[in-house]
């Protein structure tokens, strides 16, 4: 498949502009840039004399040469092996030349031992700054060797000069004549140590000059060693006098006359911070005469820690020191992380806890008010003083801590202190106590086991939102709303504070959120005696109303304003914004506002890189909603209020998940004491949250993977006890929501144990289940699924089954794999080969992403729509570009790709391959799925196909759709018929569908094909053919051949096809035939000759796989044997059956250190992680190769060429037959 996504003119690259020479301030005109040609394949060529030397291009790189310079695209060129052995240094000149992307991508080369071998680095600019070094090497041993952050951004045009060293396994890298190396690497596990040098090997265009090559001896060796491990660092910051400045500017918070019942403040921003380890050992900084004047700024809220979940913010390259030990998946968010931390004035890196203080002045009108002291939570530990008076602590890094401290504060100054603890200092002492909560001590190895999410373990901070609430002792403290469609229940909690006893007369009304328009007003008032100090609760319900429903596509929004007034006094005014929504569950089904609701979903979300910034949360969720995504999953990091406040608003469904991901996965339960401590916290968390309409379900955890524990029946009840008690307490705080008991449960997958533990014992094991699975990125591709067979094994009769995390993959901030997954567990190159590597044009890992991800979303929609009541596509958030940043956020092509999916109304192709003849008809079924936002009927309509090619339409037809039930599927037999004439023998379209009701448009998809002439696909002059059980009669249909009976007699002169070797490799005389062929110079193509290649060259095939494998990927893309055939092409080789298409049929393993064999494809399962990269050759192998026999050669195949309906399978046989038949 072409990659029509990312279609490109490269044409904007090569203007000509003016450029300063680096160490010149004078411009220079720059000339204009020659045109780039893709030299002759395999051929060495010269260069100009500033680059010297006999070089030899590698890939389908694109050449262009001035008097002085070359410019190198899409490819590089190597110097012979043997140039430069041992330890040497390169240095040159190079710039990016202008282009579309505004990027810089200048890359470079050492010890080059063959076009698989090699050491690169990188000047890496636009959406990354960086220099970055990796070892490339075949079969798994590829290494990430580390990046260094740059303070500047690399431009387009502007020249560089850069110096690269190597001795032993050391390699420095220097920019600009600097001193000392940006990049200073060393290699743990080298597996060579000689090699040439390359120039090139980046996407976009690049100009290169003045190579000098020179080894390394004498005082050049001395210099280098000398240098030792060390790195150009930015100029060191004086932090104590930026502390003792920021300390001067701080100023405390001031509160005016407080004029209303209930006022709110907020104490965010700039508080005072000690780390535990600088504070004198002379107290408690909790006194307002403590001496802070040596106290550092500390912005609030925040973390201390670097503190981004999951992806984002686990470490993986752990060999490796500061951002580049992340999982790499955004560089720049992580040095963005790394330069706010080191903006600190205090060393964040060995904080583990630290004080707080926050002074506060506040009006002399607070006599006879409440104050109240909230924190949204606080990472782990932390207790609270005012004025030296403890007010109040808490255990956990999720829970709101709320203090009482009317009786602490005085108009005038108070001080606020908070004691934080993240993480122990100094020894491990597991029994040593860290903080007392309020019912239990909480020692240092339960401070280590606190429930995270997945944050990192060290994290500390006062990290969501602090307000100080103002109100009349007598006051709303909570209120619930039970909402219905036409009606809706309040339980309201009334305290009073003061000291005598009070008659409270309640009133409420309720007003459009939007607008302010009145639903509905109390028409008398409620009286309420509460004794002193005392708390009454009471519930309201209105009559029937006739209110705006919401959901998620009309999120419509109500705000209720309870008054209480004590007399003639009013002394309390509480709001709260709700919607009119109902979710649950009936039968297979979810309903939302007693309608059969289909989740389209998305996640996670970027909360976990800012949790409060509001401005990111309303533009990331418009952005999802706008990309069809209507439900997501609180994943990795619970919403804060920030993010629900916009799924409120814009419209985003919310499973809401637990804090405590994987909390049964291993072992025996955690001490009762923290489950004590997650079950209160996620108790307060939904206590808190539960008004949100957003929220459509709760979530408990995420993948205990139950199954697991099958085989032990008694742990196996231990941890479900702990589950079902969790369950109970969810439903007695909210039981107006489904939920999930797992987030990867399913009955039908965990059978056994539901069977002999979960219903023996009466547990409950929640409403709804839930698959997690990674079809086409760790499981197989969607095209396994079309049957609907799959995932309907996960289903249990009577209830809805979903998957929360449906995932395909997880590009980088820049569009190339997660980095963790490219070099440990090689995923990514399952779907592109080495084209995943971070040198390759991320334009095509993205295009087969988008692919994978739309195919997903639309075969679970067509084929599972009796068994599973939504999907959510994982995970969301990569599927963006500065996903953390809401003035620059875009999204990426799988966006667009999956809003397609998600429409409500689809109309979705069931297409096995894409690659087609002009002139052919195609017959898919056409499948309609209706989940109109309406919740309606669909009308008779017409559906209209077209082959469109950009705006020209190819060909067009139409046919009657019956009408679609609201929640239905109806399949229709399409007939397409294919333009039988062509603008040009190849091309690259669209197949568009669109469903129409008297001319408007309810829905329309589209597919990229690729359509051929027959004459394109090629033919080729009559070649002899060995094949004496026939099994070559489907590929060679209709090409001129001349059979041959016997090998007796060979003339090396003439090629030939061979196909069946089992009467060859048996035979002793026939095999010293075809050596005799070889030796002569003989040809041959093998097509499909499996393990009997293996038997015929030991020395070079080293294993045979069988293997039906849907991508193939050009590991020679030079190779005349890929002439027209795109980077994409060799996936999915439709043959006309209603069977899972694919292009191979086995693979070899091959002896990558030997010269006389060559890899020229390469196929690899789609697998899930690698205990080891190496593990990777038990997945993969070549599927063509090429064996020098003497003078003589072999090609053989391995892939499906019997797809004769396949015009790119077509192409790639007449392609081999000519290059058998040239002389190259």
């Amino acid at each position: 498949m072409g990659i029509h996504f990312f279609k490109r003119s490269f044409a904007c690259f090569l203007t000509a502009s003016a450029f300063c020479m680096f160490g010149n301030s004078a411009v220079v005109a720059a000339p204009a840039a020659p045109q780039l040609v893709s030299p002759v394949p395999f051929q060495s060529i010269k260069l100009p004399a500033t680059l010297p030397g006999q070089w030899k291009p590698v890939g389908r790189v694109k050449i262009g040469t001035t008097t002085n310079s070359a410019i190198i695209q899409n490819g590089f060129v190597m110097s012979p092996s043997g140039t430069n052995s041992g330890d040497y240094q390169m240095s040159f000149r190079a710039r990016a030349l202008p282009n579309a992307e505004g990027g810089v991508q200048i890359w470079a080369g050492l010890r080059c031992r063959d076009r698989d071998s090699q050491y690169v680095f990188a000047l890496r600019g636009g959406i990354n700054r960086e220099i970055y070094i990796a070892r490339y090497a075949p079969d798994g041993n590829a290494v990430f060797l580390g990046y260094a952050p740059l303070d500047f951004i690399p431009q387009a045009n502007q020249w560089y000069r850069f110096r690269a060293a190597v001795v032993g396994n050391r390699i420095q890298i220097f920019l600009n004549d600097e001193q000392l190396p940006r990049l200073n690497a060393v290699d743990k596990t080298p597996l060579w140590q000689t090699g040439g040098v390359t120039l090139g090997g980046g996407w976009l265009p690049t100009e290169y000059a003045d190579l000098k090559v020179e080894p390394l001896v004498g005082a050049q060796l001395s210099t280098f060693n000398a240098v030792g491990d060390k790195v150009w660092e930015t100029p060191t910051v004086n932090k104590e006098a930026m502390r003792a400045k920021q300390r001067e500017q701080y100023r405390p918070v001031t509160i005016g006359d407080i004029k209303t019942p209930r006022a709110e403040f907020s104490l965010d921003g700039n508080w005072l911070f000690m780390p535990e380890q600088d504070l004198k050992a002379n107290g408690q900084p909790i006194e307002s005469n403590t001496a802070d004047s040596n106290w550092h700024i500390m912005p609030v809220p925040g973390f201390w820690k670097p503190a981004h979940a999951w992806l984002h913010g686990e470490t993986t390259f752990h060999d490796l020191k500061g951002p580049a030990r992340s999982k790499g998946i955004a560089d720049e968010l992580t040095i963005e992380e790394f330069e706010q931390l080191d903006s600190l004035t205090f060393d964040w890196n060995k904080t583990q806890s630290g004080w707080y203080r926050q002074y506060v002045d506040l009006p002399a009108n607070i006599a006879g008010k409440r104050l109240v002291l909230n924190f949204d939570a606080v990472a782990k530990i932390s207790e609270v003083w005012v004025n030296g008076t403890r007010v109040g602590d808490h255990t956990g890094m999720f829970g709101p801590l709320t203090c009482d401290i009317t009786s602490a504060v005085k108009p005038g100054r108070n001080v606020i202190a908070v004691h934080c603890i993240g993480r122990q200092n100094g020894a491990v002492n597991d029994n040593k106590v860290e903080g007392v909560a309020v019912t239990v001590e909480v020692t240092t190895a339960m401070l280590r086991s606190l429930p995270h999410g997945m944050f990192p373990d060290d994290v500390g901070g006062i990290w969501q939102p602090v307000k100080l609430l103002v109100t009349s002792p007598v006051a709303v403290e909570d209120v619930q709303v039970v909402p219905g469609l036409q009606s809706a229940s309040f339980n309201l909690h009334v305290a009073n504070k003061s000291s005598k006893n009070e008659l409270v007369n309640v009133r409420y009304r309720i007003t459009d959120a939007k607008d302010g328009k009145l639903l509905f007003d109390s028409p008398q008032v409620t009286p309420l005696q509460i004794n002193a100090s005392a708390q009454q609760e009471i519930t309201l319900r209105t009559p029937a109303l006739s209110p705006k429903l919401w959901t998620p596509d009309n999120p419509n929004l109500y705000k209720l304003t309870v008054s209480l007034s004590v007399g003639n006094q009013n002394v309390d005014s509480y709001d709260v914004q709700f919607g009119f929504r109902t979710f649950g569950v009936k039968g297979e089904q979810l309903l939302l506002n007693g309608k059969p609701y289909w989740l389209r979903g998305g996640n996670h979300f970027p909360n976990t890189i800012r949790p409060n910034d509001t401005a990111l949360a309303r533009r990331f969720t418009q952005l999802a909603h706008d990309g069809n995504v209507r439900v997501t999953r609180s994943h990795t990091v619970p919403f804060t209020q920030t993010w629900l406040e916009a799924a409120d608003e814009i419209g985003m469904g919310v499973s809401y998940e637990g804090t405590w991901p994987w909390l049964m996965l291993q072992g025996a339960p955690p001490t009762p004491e923290l489950l004590k401590v997650w079950k209160d916290e996620y108790s307060a968390l939904i206590k808190k949250y539960r008004n949100h309409p957003s929220i459509l379900l709760w979530t408990v955890n995420n993948e205990s993977k139950f199954p697991v524990l099958e085989g032990d029946p008694a742990m196996l009840k231990r941890k479900w006890a702990v589950l079902d008690d969790m369950i109970r307490t969810m439903r007695e705080i909210d039981p107006t929501r489904p939920i999930v008991a797992d987030s990867s449960y399913t009955r039908a997958q965990a059978k056994r144990g539901y069977d002999t533990v979960v219903k023996p014992n009466g547990f409950d094991d929640g409403d709804i289940d839930d698959n997690h699975s990674y079809y086409g990125w760790y499981n197989p591709s969607p095209f396994n699924l079309y049957d609907g067979q799959v995932f309907a094994r996960s289903a249990a009769p009577g209830r809805p089954l979903i998957s929360q995390e449906m995932s395909s993959g997880y590009p980088r901030n820049d569009g190339h794999p997660t980095r963790s997954y490219l070099f440990q567990h090689a995923t990514a190159q399952s779907f592109v080969g080495q084209d995943a590597y971070e040198n390759a044009d991320p334009a095509i890992f993205m295009s087969r992403q988008a692919f994978i991800t739309k195919e997903l979303a639309e075969v679970f929609r067509r084929a599972n729509r009796a068994n599973t009541a939504g999907i959510m596509h994982f995970s969301y958030l990569t599927w963006f570009t500065n996903v953390w940043k809401a003035d620059s956020i875009q999204p990426k092509v799988t966006y667009y790709a999956l809003k397609t999916a998600l429409q409500p109304v689809l109309v979705s192709a069931e297409l096995y391959g894409r690659h087609f003849f002009a002139g052919q008809s195609l017959t898919p079924r056409v499948c309609i799925v209706n989940d109109a936002e309406s919740g309606l009927a669909l009308p008779p309509s017409q559906l209209i196909w077209q082959i469109r090619d950009g705006i020209k339409i190819l060909a067009t037809g139409q046919q009657a759709v019956a009408a679609v039930p609201y929640y239905s599927n109806l399949w229709v037999n399409a007939n397409i018929a294919l333009p039988p004439s062509l603008p040009s023998p190849r091309v690259d379209v669209q197949l568009v569908l669109k469903l129409q009701v008297a001319g408007r448009t309810l829905s329309e998809n589209q597919y990229d094909i690729t359509l051929t002439t027959r004459e394109w696909s090629g033919n080729t002059t009559q070649i002899a053919v060995f094949d004496p059980t026939g099994s070559l009669k489907t590929a060679l249909q209709g090409r001129s051949v001349r059979s041959i009976d016997s090998l007796n007699g060979l003339d090396s002169k003439t090629p030939i096809i061979v196909g069946n070797l089992d009467g060859v490799v048996n035979n002793a005389t026939a095999v010293t035939q075809f050596t005799d062929f070889f030796k002569a110079g003989g040809r041959a193509l093998f097509l499909q000759p499996g393990q009997n290649l293996v038997k015929l060259f030991p020395d070079q095939i080293k294993k045979y796989q069988s293997a039906q494998g849907e991508m193939v990927t050009m590991n020679v893309p030079e190779s005349p044997i890929f002439d027209g055939i795109a980077t994409l092409d060799m996936a999915w080789f439709d043959a006309g059956t209603a069977k899972v298409p694919y292009a191979a049929s086995g693979r070899y393993q091959i002896d990558s250190s030997r010269q006389d064999v060559m890899a020229l494809a390469q196929q690899m399962d789609i697998h899930a992680y690698l205990k080891l990269p190496q593990e990777v050759v038990n997945v993969s192998g070549s599927t063509i190769v090429e064996i020098r026999v003497g003078n003589g050669r072999v090609l053989a195949s391995e892939m499906r060429l019997d797809a004769t309906s396949d015009p790119i399978s077509a192409r790639l046989l007449t392609n081999l037959i000519r290059s058998l038949q040239s002389s190259q």
